[in-house]
């Protein structure tokens, strides 16, 4: 039973994206991975998180009863603003949670500008 999630396309890991008044930080959820698994790639003003999950065949060759965990290889892109450190991304790998913390650029804040409607 279950949908049985082993696939050879890509599966989207959730992830929270939010904004502090120093930073953007990104949070996704990649339970049973290690940091070794995941790729982060920064092109442009995109950021690209990658990689794979395997699916461990031995435990479950005939015995199983029930596959929800998505298995394979996964892919999130987001877009970035002009207005970050690209060059001073950080990232983290604790408890199957994934922490990105891009850093805004000081005095990059946008201003407003009024036009005229003639």
């Amino acid at each position: 039973e279950g949908t049985g999630l082993v696939s050879n396309g890509v599966w989207f890991p959730p992830v929270d994206v939010y904004e502090t008044e120093d930073d953007i930080i990104l949070k996704a959820e990649l339970p049973g991975m290690e940091a070794k698994g995941v790729t982060i790639e920064v092109e442009e003003n995109l950021i690209t998180l990658k990689g794979e999950r395997k699916f461990e065949k031995k435990l479950c060759d005939e015995n199983c009863h029930r596959m929800e965990r998505f298995y394979g290889r996964f892919q999130r892109v987001f877009s970035l603003p002009n207005s970050v450190d690209k060059n001073s991304i950080k990232a983290n790998f604790k408890d199957g949670v994934l922490e990105i913390i891009v850093p805004k650029i000081y005095g990059a804040k946008p201003k407003a500008v009024k036009i005229k409607v003639e």
